[in-house]
């Protein structure tokens, strides 16, 4: 994907097609928004994040998905959500926790 101007530091990539809309995706987005002021199409003030809702990622069977830079986070919960952007403000590397990437 081309971007006009550069993502954020942790690109967030929601899937929002049938299977995690189904999952409650826009709970997610939702969440994403009214907590951490994430929104589609734009980046955070600081830069550090960037939000795109994006065609399937191809792991309809763990939905709702997220891709964070390179890594895909699947079966969200809010909560789930939550940890992943607590630990991305701590610098940390999402591979580092599977619970949080899987």
């Amino acid at each position: 994907m081309y971007h006009k101007s550069p993502p954020g530091r942790y690109h967030l990539q929601l899937c929002r097609t049938l299977s995690c809309v189904l999952c409650k995706m826009e709970d997610i987005q939702g969440h994403l928004e009214s907590r951490y002021g994430i929104h589609p199409g734009k980046k955070t003030e600081n830069g550090m994040f960037s939000l795109a809702l994006v065609e399937c990622l191809g792991s309809c069977g763990t939905a709702p998905v997220m891709r964070v830079n390179d890594v895909y986070c699947e079966n969200l919960t809010i909560e789930k959500v939550d940890r992943i952007i607590e630990a991305c403000k701590r610098g940390e590397t999402l591979e580092e926790d599977p619970m949080l990437a899987h």
